[in-house]
């Protein structure tokens, strides 16, 4: 072997380059180890601590012992499938409708303007809109009461809670809706839309039909890994469940979830087991999901060689419209009705506005102030320390010179795992192993745990950037005598400034909307908005969930307006070439 100083300074450099990128990502990679060893080792019912030093499977007897662990399983399964089924719909009918001259583009781009903030509320927000909107003393009833209702009381049943799991599926939709038509639009502005669209009118097919033929197949091979992680988080979801139900009982995170607060410390076993059995599911549902991609692209290759025309499917597209937009209007009455109940000092029932209007839930909880800094705080640490360790990554794998799309594909399945893992099973092993190195309750443990989930959404925004980035920029940087650092800070940051500010913006609203990363890493001694607010809404103090709700919704809008001004403040001068490259 080649002594060391025999190498030139390129190859030293491109080793360093090499040797931080595998160290950064075993860095990234090694809490999710740590987390699902700590988990996956008490479920074989070796626990030292409690006792359990043989390996067995009575772990899972002990949960399946539970009457309610089959029903539990079920609801997961129906409400995350349902719930991810029914968004994918409703995306592509969004887009469909986009695609018809006229009124359809007028209302494909009114939607766009309302779910650009609905991303940024977190999913315990959507709920708790649902639970003013709906609950038996909710604005709804309050509206219509006592003229059409004859109500003077409140009834004594309600929507909220659900336990039919209907009304979380419809929560769960308002949040992933906007999330998936936000990657659609992404990822058909990367592709030639206008032959395929020429094409399909050249057969005499509707646009809507063209749409599903031959536009909305592309999209969506490009969208697939967002669809699967949505899947798994519709599958593991704890924060909205626990406001909008079941409950009694809850889906198989909640039961897992209770196990761990269980007072007696031997629920944690059957507990461990029942995460472990959360990421079987999310494997079948995968499975199951995969194998109806293919079952539906046979049956769409099928009906497209046999000329079918589907001429019911304009009307079956505009009826999902209608209803994806009335969905959408009881979500915003309900963050209205948030508005209302945090700045309402007194609103009897059945009053359709409050009688008195005041502050006195915001002085009585002075110390939302404290724990809403502390959310900022976490939120824009993670999300600026997720956007410089993506954008270190993504100027290290351009210097290296490698298959940048392969490497690309390879790295993006590694940042997803997060999504995929339940966090109710990852969370847990890894509270176990920061308790024992006493590194739990700290500010810096919790933003490092939310970067966990912080670096694949800013990744998905960075790479594409990335990848559209003009090489003549970079060579034209390295003529001038740029080194890496000096081509990334006057030329590279300017030109893709508005890539890294969407993904600080997305990573505040994921970092806001965490709840259980919180919870775990927290160990109750680091408290965010979320906890709160979650924690409110569920024991029933509307007042004080109005309040945390209310900042849940400002603290996201706040972000996006003072990151947004600083970016046209500091960067304002390159906006021709950031539309070009736009």
């Amino acid at each position: 072997m080649m002594p060391l100083f025999f190498y030139d300074k390129v190859s030293l450099m491109k080793l360093f380059y090499a040797l931080s990128l595998g160290a950064s990502l075993l860095l990234f990679l090694s809490p999710i180890i740590i987390g699902l060893i700590g988990v996956v080792v008490p479920a074989a019912g070796y626990f030292p601590a409690l006792g359990a030093q043989a390996v067995s499977l009575s772990a899972f007897s002990d949960f399946f012992a539970q009457k309610s662990a089959f029903h539990a399983l079920w609801l997961s399964l129906f409400v995350g499938m349902t719930a991810s089924l029914l968004s994918v719909i409703a995306c592509f009918s969004l887009m469909a409708c986009g695609a018809q001259a006229g009124f359809g583009r007028v209302v494909l781009k009114w939607h766009r303007r309302i779910m650009g903030p609905l991303i940024a509320l977190p999913h315990s927000t959507i709920a708790i809109a649902l639970l003013f909107l709906l609950a038996p003393s909710g604005w709804l009833v309050r509206l219509v009461s006592p003229e059409l209702t004859g109500w003077v009381r409140p009834p004594a049943f309600g929507f909220v809670p659900d336990q039919t799991g209907w009304l979380l599926i419809v929560g769960l939709m308002m949040k992933e809706i906007p999330f998936l038509l936000f990657i659609a639009l992404a990822q058909s502005q990367r592709l030639a839309l206008a032959p395929l669209q020429n094409l399909g009118n050249s057969f005499g097919y509707a646009p809507v039909v063209t749409w599903f033929y031959l536009i909305w197949p592309q999209i969506y091979r490009q969208m697939r890994l967002p669809v699967l992680a949505v899947l798994a988080y519709s599958l593991s979801v704890v924060d909205m469940t626990l406001i909008l139900g079941p409950g009694l009982p809850p889906p198989l995170a909640v039961l897992v979830l209770q196990g761990f607060y269980d007072a007696d410390l031997s629920a944690r076993l059957p507990a461990s087991a029942g995460a472990v059995l959360q990421i079987m599911v999310i494997i079948f549902a995968i499975g199951l999901w995969l194998i109806g991609e293919r079952l539906c692209a046979f049956a769409m290759r099928f009906a497209l060689a046999h000329g079918a025309r589907l001429a019911l499917l304009p009307s079956v597209i505009s009826a999902v419209f209608l209803g994806i937009s009335g969905a959408f209007v009881f979500v915003i009455l309900g963050l209205c009705a948030i508005g209302l109940w945090a700045f309402a000092n007194r609103w009897p029932f059945s009053a359709k506005w409050p009688s008195d209007f005041g502050l006195r839930f915001w002085q009585t909880e002075a110390a939302f102030g404290t724990i809403a800094g502390d959310t900022i705080v976490i939120a824009l640490g993670a999300s600026f320390f997720s956007a410089i360790i993506a954008a270190f990554w993504l100027e290290v794998l351009d210097a290296l010179k490698w298959h940048r799309k392969m490497v690309i594909h390879v790295m993006s399945g590694l940042l997803f795992i997060p999504l995929f893992v339940p966090q109710i099973s990852l969370l847990f092993g890894l509270q176990v192993a920061l308790s024992w190195s006493y590194l739990d309750g700290y500010l810096l443990t919790v933003i490092f745990v939310h970067c966990l989930y912080i670096l694949p959404y800013v990744w998905l925004i960075l790479a594409p950037a990335y990848q559209g980035y003009e090489a003549r920029y970079h060579m034209m940087a390295q003529t001038m005598g740029y080194g890496m650092m000096r081509h990334f800070w006057q030329v590279r940051l300017p030109i893709l400034g508005h890539s890294f500010a969407s993904a600080i913006i997305l990573g505040v609203a994921v970092s806001i909307a965490l709840y259980l990363p919180t919870i775990f890493a927290g160990a109750g001694r680091v408290s965010t908005i979320t906890t709160e607010a979650v924690t409110l809404a569920a024991s029933g103090a509307r007042g004080p969930s109005a309040q945390a709700a209310f900042m849940q919704m400002l603290l996201p809008l706040c972000a996006f307006a003072v990151i947004r001004l600083l970016l046209r403040l500091r960067y304002g001068r390159f906006s021709a070439m950031q539309a070009h490259h736009n």
